[in-house]
């Protein structure tokens, strides 16, 4: 309940003082009440009321010769300074502040003058000048036992860390400055350090973290009435809103904070919203408003010297005039945007800017200096550990690739970032954030009914001393008038006492009610967030089905070779660990049914990969030999799976049938792994009859100790023959009176039934037979059947 009532005790506290120093007769007490008065004007962001009570501040000291108190005047101007960007001033105030307490002996006073200076210079980018005095200052600290300083040095330092892209040590000195400024009740610390953690578990990816810290932030700000933390909030909510791309929410949310940021005349914050501003408008696909509003941001960061600001500026303009498609421009704002972070060594800003480059690039249809700017930003985002980055760089190689026509590599950096994007974007992630704001809703909800009972009892009791009083004033009479009086005036006073301490209640709980608003629509996002997911995930299978499509031969391919022939395709989900393959070399046709590991994206993945290898060996080595064949795509299945055949590997592979017709002598040679396959063939008397041939048990992959050659052999063809490959899809399929597999003999003896229809009817029949059969019952696996006549 301490919380509820902060604000209005500091405010409370700040018009006391206000009152008690224009009274104070002592000139060294009227001092040191001033200088609480500059710190609770700072915390409210009134910043010209603040520099007004300073100079009164400084005359008053000097007049007294008090180093302390000139001191720390001067300490406090230099933070106002700061706050309004103009670090050189700040610096000039500090250092001559800390003259001064060096010169008074004052540990605490020097250590928060180091602090602050080394806090300006970061935002000039002069990093290893700045870590060097937050060094020195955590030493003073120490010796000092002076734990809010060493606090303040341990959250200075994360903060610069984190501007630098060492995001895990940032996060250690950040939880570090947290549980310090917790241990000694820093209230205004804790709300900083929980948002500035927050965000740090946001550039890592963290939501969960990142949104519980940042609710805590968000409570303790709006409570001590802290605008520029609140701007710092708004900027946090704003993230989160990004991160769900509610955009219309997250601008709103950054025109509120830059609000705060120019109430109190803070041009470096004021900046960054411009910045996020021009960001959001190139979402909504407003590219002449982000322009604006980028040029806005890119003046003040050149007019303040915030170099890393800058950089980010250009590379944003960079990628608005690429969205405009105006080339030339966007490569020469990138060039300059890459040029300073370089010079400034910011891994995170490099990589994104070798990422714009990359993209310049691809549109420009220069698809290999593209992918020289992607490895680049590739291989800096690994090592800083920017999953973001290494998911993007991921994406832009594999649209590289296909510019290129290079399917294999395509698949494979698609098939990376399918696995980072996952990673981050999980559904789980999702479910744990809500219920972050579910634990956190209950949490306000247990708060508001306690404050009604509080309301409820306090009306109770006010009413109970109210009956008393008459009840008692009527027992008296008129006798006692004076009594009578004293007793009015008593319950007056009460009652004056109930009603402020019941519009306090009331002022409470509707702050209470409004942020149980707030969060139900945090909720709500979370919500929209896992519907974004999932349509991010369902949208990146189709766009894998695509490939696969394009890969898989169509109905007019195995035209070109028979004159009849179907395909029966049904995979479980989207895309298909279930294939097939067709290809003709040298006068002889090769034809594959395959079936792989898994089904979904794991089997689709696999599926490409054996599409691949097969058109590179057919097409490529120009082997004909099943068996050849079949060892030369289990040893580059082997290899392009890194199977070593040790204990506890996973046994991926696929189990297929290879066959090669030649139709000029009437013949078939096949060789088959873990795979059946049959021929129809009229008797003499003109009835038709299936013959099944088996293969070797053992799939196109690590199996056993050690590998076998697999065996190879040959059919005499007739005309009329009918030939059906195909998966065990069908057999396995569970349905049916008592919910069993409709098993191979079954569909041997609809294959029969249906041998005299042309193959189209053949497959309408097949499918009708599969669906009645199947009914309500899910299907089990991938199913392909393909029939072809000779």
């Amino acid at each position: 309940m301490f919380l509820l009532f902060i604000q209005t005790v500091q405010a409370d506290n700040l018009y006391a003082l206000i009152s008690r120093s224009k009274q104070l007769p002592d000139d060294t007490a009227k001092v040191n009440t001033e200088l609480k008065i500059i710190d609770l004007y700072i915390l409210h962001g009134k910043y010209d009321s603040a520099t007004a009570v300073i100079n009164s501040a400084l005359q008053l000291s000097r007049k007294l010769n008090d180093l302390q108190g000139t001191a720390s005047a001067l300490c406090y101007r230099g933070i106002i300074e700061y706050n309004q960007s103009r670090y050189g001033n700040s610096i000039a105030s500090l250092d001559s502040a800390n003259r001064m307490f060096v010169s008074a002996a004052d540990a605490a006073g020097e250590i928060k003058t180091i602090n602050n200076k080394a806090k300006a210079l970061g935002a000039l980018d002069k990093y290893p000048e700045a870590l060097e005095l937050l060094a020195s200052s955590e030493q003073k600290a120490l010796a000092a036992d002076d734990k809010k300083g060493l606090a303040h040095s341990y959250y200075l330092k994360g903060s610069i860390l984190n501007d630098r892209g060492q995001y895990v040590d940032a996060g250690s000195y950040l939880q570090k400055s947290l549980d310090l400024r917790i241990e000694i009740k820093d209230t205004v610390g804790m709300g900083a350090s929980y948002s500035f953690l927050g965000l740090n578990y946001s550039y890592l990816g963290d939501y969960t973290k990142a949104l519980d810290c940042i609710q805590k932030s968000i409570v303790i700000r709006e409570k001590i009435n802290d605008k520029r933390g609140l701007a710092n909030s708004f900027l946090s909510q704003y993230k989160i809103f990004y991160v769900m791309k509610e955009w219309k929410r997250a601008l709103e949310s950054e025109f509120k904070s830059l609000a705060l940021c120019s109430e109190i005349k803070d041009e470096q914050c004021v900046s960054g919203r411009y910045t996020n501003i021009g960001g959001l408008y190139m979402r909504l696909g407003k590219y002449d408003e982000a322009l604006s509003y980028h040029f806005k941001a890119l003046a003040i960061s050149r007019r303040i010297g915030i170099r890393n600001r800058e950089a980010l500026v250009l590379n944003n303009i960079a990628r608005a005039y690429l969205a405009l498609h105006r080339e030339q421009e966007a490569f020469s704002y990138i060039d300059s945007s890459l040029s300073i972070r370089l010079e400034l060594n910011d891994p995170e800003g490099i990589a994104d800017s070798y990422l714009t480059m990359g993209n310049v690039f691809y549109q420009s249809g220069d698809y290999s200096k593209s992918i020289d700017a992607a490895i680049k930003s590739l291989s800096v985002a690994k090592k800083a550990g920017i999953i973001s980055s290494v998911m993007d760089a991921y994406q832009l190689l594999s649209n590289d690739y296909l510019g290129l026509k290079d399917y294999k590599n395509a698949f494979q950096h698609y098939h990376q970032y399918i696995a980072v994007r996952d990673s981050v974007y999980n559904i789980e992630t999702s479910k744990e954030l809500t219920k972050k704001q579910l634990n956190f809703e209950f949490s306000q909800q247990q708060q508001m009914q306690q404050l009604m009972q509080e309301k409820k009892d306090a009306i109770a009791e006010k009413r109970i001393q109210e009956q008393k009083y008459i009840r008692n004033g009527l027992f008296i009479g008129l006798a006692l008038v004076a009594l009578i009086l004293f007793l009015v005036f008593r319950a007056f006073t009460q009652k004056k006492n109930s009603n402020t301490l019941l519009n306090r209640i009331n002022v409470t709980l509707t702050e209470q009610k409004q942020q149980l608003e707030r969060q139900n629509e945090k909720i709500e996002y979370q919500h929209k967030l896992i519907e974004t997911k999932n349509k991010e995930i369902t949208d990146s299978i189709f766009y894998a089905k695509n490939i696969q499509t394009s890969l898989i031969p169509t109905k007019q391919d195995f035209e070109k070779y028979f004159e009849e022939s179907f395909i029966l395709f049904k995979p479980k989900d989207i895309i298909s660990g279930d294939f097939y393959w067709i290809s003709d070399k040298e006068g002889k046709i090769v034809f594959v049914t395959a079936d792989c590991t898994g089904h979904g994206v794991p089997g689709g993945f696999m599926s490409m990969l054996g599409i691949s290898l097969l058109n590179e060996i057919i097409n490529e080595y120009a082997l004909t030999e099943p068996a050849l064949v079949m060892s030369k795509l289990r040893k580059k299945v082997i290899g392009s799976l890194r199977q070593k055949g040790v204990s506890g590997e996973h046994q991926d592979g696929m189990d297929l049938t290879l066959l090669v017709i030649d139709k000029k002598e009437s013949s078939l040679m096949y060789s088959s792994a873990n795979h059946t396959f049959y021929i129809l063939r009229k008797n003499e008397q003109g009835v038709f009859q299936l013959k099944q041939y088996k293969g070797d048990k053992q799939p196109v992959g690590i199996y056993g100790e050690k590998l076998k050659p697999f065996s190879q052999s040959e059919v005499a063809l007739q005309k009329g023959d009918i030939i059906y490959t195909f998966s065990d899809g069908y057999a396995d399929q569970f349905g049916g009176p008592q919910g069993k597999k409709f098993k191979y003999k079954q569909l041997q003896e609809v294959l029969l039934k249906i041998a005299h229809l042309p193959l189209g009817e053949q497959r309408e029949y097949l499918d009708k037979v599969l669906v009645s059969w199947q009914g309500a019952m899910e299907q089990v696996d991938d199913i392909v059947i393909v029939g072809i006549k000779i």
